[in-house]
């Protein structure tokens, strides 16, 4: 993606205004996932005002499942990143790593070769676990490279306090900045077309996930916890939007237990679905194991104006205050995560007021139009010291 250079009158000529050229690394724009979202955010905003956009896809296809097909995807990515750098001679590089182990090298890879071709750089990292169990988990050479990398990228970005304080403390740095993501609250707009398509009646009680069906999402500890909500409230369906590789077991889990007729199964949504589901929606849940990011599609729910209820797994405590926007609870214990289901569920009012405070708080602390601010000065500031 790139966009053409401004052109400015002046009193006696017309001058060419060449905008200074960001190359942005990310995922494949028809992937699903936050990154995709955060990439798609920035190519849309009015950074394309003041800076020339440009966008090379990165990362392997669900088709690259054989070393061969990886090895060869990262050798023709290496190679287009080569020669976008010396063809377009962007002013800087913008890359979104992640801390999952693979995802981290390729792009220290890609931050290596930025380096070696004169470029500035910027890490934006995007949750795939904790930046210092990531580090721990490593032998000395691999911590060596490590924090030699964290070291030498020009501008670290971070979702989080807790990763921007487990960075300094690997690192010694002390200019990480947190940049959250941000939401453009305005296209969220009810339309009930969900439930129409889905045949659902408008009094039952929709929980809804939304994301890859994985063990460390936590989708099985959900499904412990329905059969114990239906105990004491019956009236209600969980909604689970996404694919993955536990889908099967999940669905034979479901009709083992004899529970199948609360639960549906939708596949990945389109964006216009996407957010029919989460407008039609009544709960929101994010019962993930591991450490995340700030989930682009929590802040989707809470735009929307959904409680959530998500695990106390940090960073997440730093987005969603306990008992205000939603609950934070231990998916590990079915009977704590049923409870506050049934609890949600069982109450209108509730699910009312939780929702209104998380959509006050998106609209405050997680607004589009701070976001690129904070996205301009970034890049404004890397310009300036060029």
């Amino acid at each position: 993606m790139e966009f053409d250079n401004k052109i400015i009158k002046s009193p006696s000529r017309w001058i060419e205004m060449k905008k200074p050229k960001v190359l942005i690394l990310g995922p494949r724009l028809s992937s699903q996932g936050g990154v995709r979202t955060y990439v798609k955010t920035i190519l849309d905003s009015r950074l394309v005002d003041e800076y020339t956009l440009l966008y090379l896809e990165t990362g392997l296809n669900a088709t690259d499942a054989h070393l061969f097909s990886r090895l060869h995807r990262i050798s023709v990515d290496t190679i287009k990143l080569i020669t976008t750098i010396i063809t377009k001679n962007p002013n800087l590089v913008h890359i979104n790593p992640s801390f999952a182990w693979k995802a981290f090298w390729r792009d220290s890879w890609y931050l290596l070769l930025s380096k070696c071709l004169g470029k500035k750089t910027i890490f934006c990292f995007h949750g795939g676990g904790s930046p210092k169990e990531f580090y721990l988990r490593n032998n000395q050479v691999l911590r060596l490279l490590t924090k030699r990398v964290l070291i030498h990228v020009d501008r670290i970005l971070v979702l989080s306090q807790s990763a921007k304080k487990e960075i300094e403390e690997i690192t010694q740095r002390k200019d990480v900045m947190v940049i959250p993501h941000g939401i453009d609250s305005t296209k969220f707009k009810p339309s009930g077309a969900f439930r129409e398509d889905y045949g659902i009646r408008e009094d039952t009680v929709v929980i809804l996930f939304m994301g890859r069906f994985l063990r460390e999402k936590g989708v099985y500890e959900t499904l412990d916890a329905i059969p114990i909500v239906l105990e004491r409230f019956k009236n209600i369906l969980f909604v689970f939007a996404g694919d993955g590789p536990e889908r099967c077991d999940m669905m034979k889990f479901c009709d083992e237990n004899k529970f199948g007729g609360h639960v549906r199964f939708l596949g990945w949504l389109s964006e216009e679905a996407k957010i029919n589901a989460l407008t039609g929606s009544n709960i929101f849940i994010f019962p993930t194991l591991v450490y995340e990011g700030l989930p682009m599609v929590m802040l989707e729910a809470m735009a929307v104006g959904l409680p959530v209820i998500a695990s106390r797994n940090e960073p997440l405590p730093e987005f969603l205050r306990d008992g205000k926007n939603g609950f934070l609870v231990n998916p590990k214990n079915p009977k704590d995560f049923a409870e506050r289901i049934t609890e949600l569920a069982e109450d209108r009012k509730l699910r009312s007021v939780m929702g209104k405070n998380n959509q006050k708080d998106v609209g405050g602390r997680y607004g589009l139009g701070g976001f690129i601010d904070n996205m301009k000065n970034v890049y404004d500031e890397m310009m300036r010291h060029e």
